[in-house]
C-alpha cells in the first residue's frame, strides 16, 4: 500500500516551482492522505496536490488549473494580506533578488521576529518568507517535485 511519495529535504532558499508551491500549501492547511494526494481549502475553493501526469507524477490543481502561488498573484497575492508580509525591491548596485519579510510577534509583546529571504521574483520571495517562518529553514516535499 503506497502511503505517500517519498520525502526529500530541501533547503527553504533554494525551493521553487512546484516544490515551493507544495510547501505553501502545507502552510496553508494541505494535509497528505492516502496515495499521496494533499488537499487543503484556498479562498473556499478546494485545492489538492495529487498523483497524476506521466511526466510528473504529481499535478498540482485548484479549480482545474495549477495552485501556483509562486507564480500566480490571484494566488500568491493574497498571502501578502493573510500573512501580514512584506515585499522588498532589489536593491540597486547589489542583486537582482526581491526580499520576502514576514513578521510575528510570538509573545503578543509588540517585539516582532522577522522572516527575511530572497528569490527571483515578489512572489518567490513571499512565499519563501512564509514557509520558512511556518516550516523552518528545511522542508520536506515529494521528490518528484525537486528533480530536474
Amino acid at each position: 500500500m503506497n502511503l505517500g511519495p517519498v520525502l526529500v529535504d530541501v533547503a527553504t532558499k533554494d525551493l521553487k516551482g512546484a516544490a515551493l508551491d507544495w510547501a505553501v500549501g502545507v502552510v496553508e492547511g494541505g494535509a497528505p492522505i492516502e496515495g499521496g494526494r494533499l488537499e487543503w481549502v484556498v479562498g473556499g475553493y478546494p485545492a489538492a496536490v495529487t498523483p497524476g501526469m506521466s511526466n510528473n507524477p504529481y499535478n498540482l490543481e485548484r479549480r482545474g488549473f495549477g495552485y501556483c502561488p509562486s507564480t500566480e498573484w490571484h494566488e500568491g497575492g493574497p498571502l501578502i494580506d493573510k500573512y501580514k508580509l512584506r515585499i522588498d525591491p532589489p536593491i540597486h548596485g547589489h542583486d537582482d533578488q526581491w526580499t520576502g519579510v514576514f513578521f510575528t510577534d510570538p509573545d503578543g509583546d509588540d517585539e516582532f521576529d522577522s522572516y527575511e529571504i530572497s528569490g527571483a521574483t515578489p512572489l518567490i520571495a513571499l512565499c519563501r518568507a512564509l514557509v520558512e517562518a511556518k516550516l523552518g529553514d528545511i522542508v520536506k516535499v515529494p521528490a518528484c517535485l525537486v528533480m530536474p
